[in-house]
């Protein structure tokens, strides 16, 4: 599936291909009442990241409200993608560059 790109700002800088991607799926926690998102703490959204096959980092959000779902996806810098795995607590950091291992090794306290 094709999907575009924002930058920063919010234009449009590009698109890239999900079939093409690495993807990680944020994961969840429960509330006591909701199964809300790890890292965008939504119960009605879910975040994507995307490693492009160009190697740019991208996180989309899916789900929850009509604008939600018409949301475009946003350019990551490498630390916001140390960021989200962080807040995350993602499983799967052998698949993510030593880069950003670092970086997310470099956040903890």
């Amino acid at each position: 599936m094709r999907r575009n790109i924002n930058d920063s700002d919010g234009a449009f800088f590009g698109w890239f291909e999900t079939d093409n991607a690495k993807l990680f799926v944020e994961g969840t926690y429960f509330d006591g009442h909701n199964h809300c998102g790890n890292v965008g703490r939504s119960q009605w959204s879910r975040e994507l990241l995307f490693l492009t096959a160009s190697g740019r980092w991208v996180r989309c959000v899916v789900g929850g409200s009509q604008s939600d779902r018409e949301r475009d996806c946003e350019l990551m810098t490498l630390e916001g993608v140390a960021d989200w795995f962080v807040a995350n607590g993602n499983e799967a950091l052998e698949r993510v560059s030593d880069e950003v291992r670092l970086l997310i090794a470099s956040k903890e306290v």
